[in-house]
C-alpha cells in the first residue's frame, strides 16, 4: 500500500481553513469610553460596536460643574457629598461617581486598561474634607469586590494625578455580552471638615477594551464544513493521481 504524503497544496488549504476559522472571532483593541468633561457629559469615543452612557452619579452627590484648571477640562465636585470617611461607609452611602458601557448584540469586549485623572483641593480645615480615597467596582460581579483602587493627593497646585488600571487578568471583566456599570467610591478617610470650599476634580476618563464578533453557529459550522469538504477533495485527487 502506497503512503499518503501531505503535499504543499494540502498542507496551504489546510492552514488558511484554520486560519480564516480563527480569525472570525479576532478582536480589536479600541478606546469605549473618552469623557473629556468638554462642557458635556457624553463619551467622545468612536467605538462602532460599543456604547457608552452619559457620565453620572449616584443621588447622594451634588451635581459637578464644568472646570478647566490650567488647560485641563475637569468635572468639579463641590462639598455636596462624600461625606464618608470609609470605603464601607461610601458603599453604604452610595457615594459614587459611574458610567456604563454596553455591547452590540453577536459582539462580545475583554475590558484592558482604565485611566483617569483626579485632583484634591482644600482651602481650610487642614486638608479634611474633599475626597482623598477610592475604590472601582463594577456590575459584572454584583458590586461585590473592588477592581481596583487609589489614593487622591492634596496638593497646593494643580497638578492632576493619573490613575490608571490593567483589567486585562480582571476575569469578570472578560468576554463580556452585556452592559457594564464602573462605579468609583469616594471617601475622605482623614475626615470631613466643615469647609465649604473643598473640592474634588475628575478629568479625563478613558476606558480601553478588546472588541470582537461573535460568530452565528450556523456561520461557523458552514465555514467548518466548507473547509474539510476542500481538504478531503485534495486527499482524494491526491489518492487518484497515486493509483494512476
Amino acid at each position: 500500500m502506497k503512503s499518503l504524503s501531505i503535499t504543499p497544496a494540502f498542507r496551504t488549504c489546510a492552514f488558511v481553513a484554520v486560519f480564516t476559522l480563527g480569525t472570525t472571532v479576532s478582536a480589536n483593541a479600541i478606546v469605549v469610553a473618552d469623557y473629556e468633561f468638554n462642557n458635556n457629559l457624553t463619551s467622545s469615543d468612536s467605538s462602532p460596536n460599543t456604547t457608552a452612557a452619559d457620565f453620572g452619579k449616584s443621588p447622594s452627590i451634588g451635581d459637578p460643574g464644568f472646570a478647566s484648571i490650567d488647560g485641563v477640562l475637569a468635572l468639579q465636585y463641590n462639598n455636596d457629598g462624600f461625606n464618608q470617611t470609609t470605603e464601607s461607609g461610601a458603599i453604604g452611602a452610595n457615594d459614587y461617581i459611574s458610567f456604563s458601557v454596553d455591547v452590540d448584540a453577536n459582539h462580545r469586549v475583554d475590558f484592558t486598561d482604565f485611566s483617569f485623572r483626579t485632583l484634591r483641593r482644600e482651602l481650610s480645615d487642614q486638608g479634611l474634607g474633599a475626597p482623598d480615597s477610592f475604590a472601582i467596582y463594577t456590575s459584572q460581579d454584583g458590586f461585590a469586590g473592588a477592581v481596583g483602587s487609589g489614593s487622591i493627593a492634596l496638593v497646593d497646585n494643580n497638578t492632576f494625578t493619573l490613575q490608571s488600571f490593567n483589567f486585562s487578568s480582571t476575569g469578570s471583566l472578560q468576554n463580556i455580552t452585556t452592559a457594564t456599570e464602573f462605579r468609583i467610591y469616594l471617601w475622605a478617610s482623614q475626615g470631613i471638615g466643615t469647609t465649604s470650599q473643598r473640592r474634588f476634580y475628575v478629568a479625563d476618563v478613558v476606558l480601553n477594551g478588546d472588541v470582537s464578533l461573535i460568530p452565528e453557529p450556523a456561520a461557523v459550522s458552514l465555514l467548518f464544513g466548507g473547509a474539510m469538504g476542500t481538504l478531503a477533495l485534495l486527499r482524494r485527487r491526491r489518492i487518484s493521481k497515486k493509483n494512476a
